[in-house]
């Protein structure tokens, strides 16, 4: 029995390493019934369940290894990373910090109390952990890659992606450091967007030469179209407010959706998408090749991919070409570099003529535009505050750059005694905080006329709009959903458009709703536009009526848009 545990473990390191998580999970489970009582066999499961997304069963079998041997360090740090997979990142934290105090040289514990102290958005403490990681194991592929992620969340984007691309020189199979640098790229403001599409470009024409493709069975005549939605965020995420749920008004006669969701998620938006399709597939830790396979066995016509390079996207899946037809949308907005991908999802706005370069694909322009928005349903009523001028941004800090600081510092002295809230996560933590104060002082802003604060729950975040009264948005990656909650909150949005589809986001909401006014055309035209954002007569209750009555407030819309697209595409056009 012994001998048939250890040939299983061997097994599952082979499938653990080939990228099959649930062959690895089948044969590590196999060795754990087979020595109940070996510590190393269950520390081995747990792991396996982790990597195949079950925190939960993790977190139960790592705390079952660790009960027939308390110092058995492999289990312990597999409990970390599983509390934290579970959300207890607190809980993470002790249970990284009992194990550095025992082995204050484990690179992995190291990367796992990073990694907590991120999710609590301690981010200066996370980065020193992360550093410490490298310094010991400067080839590990798993500290490379977190520590992207920290430098990200630091505000340094070009650090973000040669952290990644490091990693990725480590582990090439591991696609997630090459989408990781491709975003990181997209928040830098010194890269020109054509260098960075052609990057993504050379990659994905690399990625496709050594994928195999499967084979396909053509469309049988007469049947509605199976269109296949690939996505890890159809729960509470942008994906689900800015315009997924118009595969929910699909004609049944027409087209059929099939969700393959590669993360699994329970809450209200989830739950709506879930009993919204005929068929939803749970593929969290199944490897590319699986899912590939089951894409094709359901005879898909044309698979939408909602994440591109975003987390939880699986490039690796549409290398192998498992439909007809692929098309981007939504969850990122900006070449997949594929050349499998037939094409892009955009409107006028996001790709005006002469955009063609920044993508491997070919684009199609949604009438109407490529967002539609879905507010939660907790949303308060427009408030509007009284006092003095305050600008606000609710978005990620590390689309800040000097740039940025400079265009708002210009727009709060246009108007004196003007304030200036930033609301995030990680503005709790003394060194980020440090860090933003810093690059506004560094464009002259007096500190006392700065406001830093946590990010709250999203009903709190909403309500915190009516404080105030106008948000700046920044650049080179403005906002998606932010603008969008923004605009649904009252509040009118400075937007500066650059070439980048990324940069268009705000600029193609303001279009559809008809609020151009606060368009900058120019860097030199910013605080301008913040004036006439401020001399805007609407009210904020207007402003809300205005967009649900407009393209962007229409989900019906964008599925009727979206059908059309899909219909002409599987006919040829």
């Amino acid at each position: 029995m012994r001998d048939d545990a250890a040939r299983l473990t061997g097994l599952g390191q082979q499938r653990a390493l080939a990228g099959d998580a649930a062959g690895a999970l089948a044969a590590f489970a196999g060795a754990a019934a087979l020595a109940p009582d070996d510590a190393d066999a269950i520390a081995n499961h747990a792991l396996a369940l982790l990597r195949a997304g079950d925190a939960a069963a993790a977190i139960e079998r790592a705390e079952a290894a660790l009960a027939l041997a308390p110092a058995h360090v492999a289990a312990a740090a597999n409990l970390g990373h599983a509390l934290l997979a579970a959300g207890q990142a607190p809980a993470a934290v002790d249970r990284f910090a009992a194990l550095l105090s025992q082995h204050p040289g484990h690179a992995d514990a190291l990367v796992g109390m990073a990694m907590a102290q991120r999710a609590l958005g301690q981010i200066g403490t996370a980065l020193a952990a992360i550093d410490r990681a490298v310094a010991l194991a400067p080839g590990a592929e798993a500290a490379l890659g977190n520590r992207s992620l920290i430098l990200l969340d630091a505000g340094d984007p070009v650090g973000a992606a040669a952290a990644a691309i490091a990693a990725a020189a480590v582990a090439p199979a591991s696609l997630g450091h090459a989408m990781n640098a491709f975003m990181a790229m997209g928040y830098d403001i010194a890269l020109d967007p054509l260098a960075a599409a052609r990057a993504a470009c050379d990659w994905g024409a690399r990625l496709a030469t050594v994928t195999p493709r499967l084979p396909l069975e053509a469309r049988p005549p007469g049947r509605p179209l199976r269109i296949g939605y690939i996505s890890a965020d159809l729960c509470r995420h942008p994906v689900g407010w800015l315009g997924a749920r118009a595969m929910l008004h699909h004609h049944p006669d027409r087209l059929v959706p099939i969700v393959y969701a590669t993360a699994r998620s329970d809450d209200d938006v989830a739950r709506a998408f879930r009993s919204g399709v005929p068929l939803w597939r749970d593929c969290a830790g199944l490897a590319d090749a699986d899912i590939a396979r089951q894409i094709a066995a359901d005879r898909v016509d044309i698979l939408v991919d909602l994440a591109g390079h975003t987390a939880g996207g699986r490039p690796g899946v549409l290398a192998m070409q498992p439909a007809p037809a692929i098309l981007s949308w939504l969850g990122h907005v900006a070449t997949t570099g594929l050349p499998t991908v037939t094409a892009v999802l955009m409107d006028e706005w996001h790709a005006p003529p002469g955009c063609a370069p920044l993508f491997a694909e070919r684009v199609l322009r949604l009438p109407g535009g490529r967002f539609a928005y879905t507010p939660p349903a907790e949303t308060p009523a427009p408030l509007r505050r009284s006092g003095s001028v305050t600008f606000g941004c609710f978005q990620a800090l590390a689309k800040l750059n000097p740039d940025v600081a400079s265009l708002w510092v210009r727009a709060l002295d246009a108007v004196p005694g003007s304030r200036l809230l930033l609301k995030r996560r990680g503005l709790a933590d003394p060194w980020l905080r440090g860090r933003i104060t810093a690059l506004f002082a560094d464009a002259g802003l007096d500190p006392a006329r700065l406001d830093l604060e946590p990010e709250t729950d999203h009903a709190s975040l909403l309500a915190d709009y009516g404080r105030i009264d106008v948000a700046l948005d920044p650049f080179p990656f403005c906002g998606g959903a932010s603008t969008a909650e923004a605009l649904w909150m009252g509040v009118p949005v400075v937007t500066l458009p650059g070439r980048a589809p990324a940069s268009r986001q705000s600029f193609a909401m303001l279009s559809a709703i008809g609020e151009t006014a606060t368009v900058a055309a120019s860097p030199e035209d910013y605080a301008a536009a913040a004036l006439r954002a401020l001399a805007l007569p609407d009210s904020r209750a207007q402003r809300r009526e205005r967009l649900a009555a407009s393209p962007l407030g229409s989900t019906v819309r964008l599925a009727d848009a979206l059908e059309t697209t899909l219909l002409g595409l599987a006919a040829g056009g």
